[in-house]
């Protein structure tokens, strides 16, 4: 079943797995407990699920959901908790949560780890600095050279890297383009999202230290130099792919 349904765990699964624990003739009921997005499967679902479930795999079936809806009740009740200790800084986590890539669960990791008042750090560097997302600095000879981001609190730095992800994937959100600008920058996507995570610390410091909630800054046509830059960057990738460019300025654009 496993290969056919992408979730095992999902609405479906879990209601086939409960039918076959429960000793039910799956394969009749099988129309009415899966969800219509999974209608177009019903064949394969079908031949997958003719074999019979014999007596202790069915037993030992039916422990393990009993153990998942333990963890479940445990999990509901960690939540209610940590809603009620969160209840006081409400306008806080709203604040976190207008911010492209945060969820409730993200802000109130993020909250508890960085409190409530910003003044604690001088600058906003210095939060990215503790975070774990500022970018190294190595000296050598008097020069300063690329390095490593320094460690920072871990759970922090775990937590900006996943509302990072969440943040480049979302429609219509200035960070995905500047990703994808990273990207073809320097070549690596860890390194882009890094990027963006210390992004998110900067947008995240500079809220809270206002109290304002996020809003998507208007996009700005780019200068003269980064054009011309953007423009080079192009015609070096066509080419490498053995292109010859001949540049004819659109008047609309001139």
């Amino acid at each position: 079943m496993g290969t056919v349904l992408s979730n095992v765990f999902g609405t479906s699964g879990m209601a086939i797995l409960e039918s076959l624990a429960e000793g039910r003739s799956v394969v009749d009921e099988l129309p009415k407990l899966i969800h219509h997005s999974v209608k177009k499967k019903l064949g394969m679902l079908t031949a997958a699920l003719e074999a019979p479930l014999f007596p202790v795999p069915r037993k030992l079936l039916a422990l393990q959901l009993k153990r998942l809806e333990v963890v479940e009740e445990n999990i509901q009740d960690v939540e209610g908790l940590i809603a009620a200790q969160m209840a006081p800084h409400k306008q806080q986590l709203e604040l976190l949560m207008s911010i492209p890539g945060i969820s409730l669960t993200s802000a109130c990791v993020i909250l508890a780890e960085i409190g409530v008042d910003m003044s604690v750090w001088p600058t906003e560097k210095h939060l990215s600095a503790w975070a774990g997302v500022a970018p190294g600095c190595r000296e050598s000879g008097g020069k300063n050279m690329r390095a490593a981001a320094r460690k920072g609190n871990p759970y922090l730095c775990s937590a900006l890297m996943e509302c990072a992800i969440a943040a480049v994937k979302a429609k219509d959100c200035h960070l995905g383009g500047k990703y994808r600008h990273l990207c073809a920058q320097i070549g690596s996507k860890k390194k882009a999202l890094m990027a963006i995570a210390r992004k998110l610390a900067v947008i995240i410091y500079r809220l809270m230290s206002k109290g304002a909630t996020y809003q998507e800054p208007i996009s700005q046509p780019p200068s003269s130099k980064s054009r011309h830059r953007s423009i080079q960057r192009h015609i070096r990738d066509l080419e490498k792919l053995g292109l010859m460019v001949q540049l004819t300025p659109i008047p609309a654009f001139s």
